[in-house]
């Protein structure tokens, strides 16, 4: 049984759950993948988006190159520092991209590119850790057109489970403590669009 949008209602950003949405009806497997990015502390920022939209529009024809969908949501947050940083929970095409640490990989050297400075640590990748609020991420997988009564039933629910942890961790990224410090007028929030239904 699909759940719809009222019956989340930690959901902060309807624009993630209909990208969620979108690529699970699209792709048999999706993985949910999570990257922070934050910039060198000497690094002369002038307080927009031009990095991370780079980073965006380069990760998505890096894949779109490949052959791979690929969507994202990226919250901007600036707590104390000069500089903002960028937590994002990327969804790529689970047939073709297994690995979670591929994806990050290619996120640090676009991003070490485009703040033109190889130094490590400025791509965090998110290891999950005992302890930390919400489970690990993985694979969702749709259920399979032969399953039927409760091996359909049990493939639901992992289905939904999974589906459900990556709408959480989008969620979580978008911390309310450290929203709303970006300068006026300033986006904080980044859903890639879903893509138009051919008629």
């Amino acid at each position: 049984m699909k759940k719809s949008d009222k019956d989340r209602p930690y959901l902060f950003d309807r624009k993630v759950a209909r990208l969620l949405d979108d690529m699970t009806a699209r792709h048999r497997r999706v993985l949910p993948v999570r990257v922070d990015f934050t910039f060198p502390q000497d690094y002369q920022h002038d307080g927009g988006n031009t990095e991370i939209r780079r980073l965006h529009k380069r990760l998505a024809q890096h894949y779109r190159d490949r052959g791979t969908d690929l969507g994202y949501h990226t919250a901007r947050q600036q707590a104390s520092s000069e500089n903002p940083h960028y937590h994002s929970l990327i969804v790529i095409d689970g047939d073709h991209v297994q690995s979670p640490e591929s994806v990050q990989k290619c996120c640090n050297k676009l991003w070490k590119d485009i703040v033109n400075d190889d130094r490590d640590g400025l791509v965090d990748f998110c290891p999950h850790n005992s302890g930390q609020p919400l489970d690990r991420l993985h694979m969702i997988l749709r259920p399979s057109s032969k399953a039927v009564d409760a091996e359909l039933v049990a493939q639901e629910r992992e289905f939904e489970a999974a589906k459900d942890l990556a709408l959480l961790r989008a969620n979580y990224l978008n911390a309310p403590e450290t929203l709303g410090r970006a300068p006026y007028r300033m986006r904080e929030v980044f859903t890639s669009q879903v893509r138009r239904k051919k008629r």
